[in-house]
């Protein structure tokens, strides 16, 4: 873990060049004082250290989280989600992945997931949100249905805003004790790496852990989730995998079945 340096090397510079306050014994001669440059300017602390963090620890989860909605409201962005489903001899039971992009109130949000026998979850759904309306087709088996609805009435059908983003950090927050493990200093810039400290039971999760890394900004950008659960009787692992990318350079693009979905809704 990468530790600040800065305090302890001037205050052992400053001890092993007699200003230390230990009296050495009475001086001989007078030394002779060379004239140095002064700095007209005061050293400045990192411009880019991340809300609710220090140099090596988070200390308010709640400032981060904030940053992290905040920063994710007002910035273009690519969210994914992939969430997998393993028995406990590693055979994938599911595999479902979440894709969002957005920019400004144009929003595109794709479902969709790798089914296995006798798995209930749920259909692909692919929205996509412009002006006040949101566009969305729904494919069910071989079948696919189009929808135009308005935002004001279908707003909350459009999950996965940066406030849920955030949402979901709170909750991992507040459950498991998370520590930073590395901290990685690019000129003013820190990156933070953080970790649980070991595995912990969470009723009725079992040995969930918690991996992260967070920008300067104050952005979970990338993160993994595991616990073990039990589903129908039997036990699974479950890993959850998120990233976040492409800030503030994320365009989102019109779907293809736009023109079917608008035709339909005449």
């Amino acid at each position: 873990m990468s530790r600040p340096v800065g305090s302890l090397a001037l205050a052992l510079t400053l001890l092993l060049a007699g200003c230390g306050g230990v009296a050495s014994g009475p001086a001989t001669e007078t030394p002779r004082v060379t004239p140095v440059e002064v700095p007209t300017t005061t050293p400045q602390p990192d411009r880019f250290v991340a809300p609710g963090m220090t140099a090596d620890r988070l200390v308010d989860p709640g400032a981060l989280q904030q940053s992290h909605a905040a920063t994710l409201a007002n910035t273009s962005h690519t969210f994914r989600e992939v969430v997998t489903r393993r028995a406990p001899n590693g055979t994938l039971l599911s595999r479902y992945v979440t894709l969002v992009t957005r920019n400004g109130t144009t929003i595109r949000y794709r479902f969709d997931g790798d089914r296995r026998a006798g798995d209930d979850g749920p259909w692909p759904v692919d929205r996509y949100v412009t002006g006040d309306r949101v566009y969305t087709a729904r494919t069910n088996g071989t079948a696919t249905t189009y929808a135009v609805d308005a935002v004001s009435e279908t707003g909350r059908r459009v999950p996965l805003s940066p406030s849920d983003y955030a949402a979901s950090v709170t909750r991992v927050f507040g459950l498991l004790p998370i520590q930073v493990e590395e901290t990685v200093r690019s000129g003013d810039r820190t990156r933070y790496y953080l970790e649980t400290a070991e595995p912990r039971d969470v009723p009725p999760l079992r040995n969930a852990t918690f991996t992260g890394a967070v920008t300067p900004e104050g952005v979970i950008d990338d993160y993994r989730v595991s616990y073990e659960a039990s589903r129908d009787g039997r036990p699974v692992t479950v890993t959850v995998t998120v990233s976040i990318d492409d800030l503030g350079t994320t365009r989102v693009a019109r779907p293809v079945w736009y023109d079917r979905a608008v035709a339909g809704a005449d």
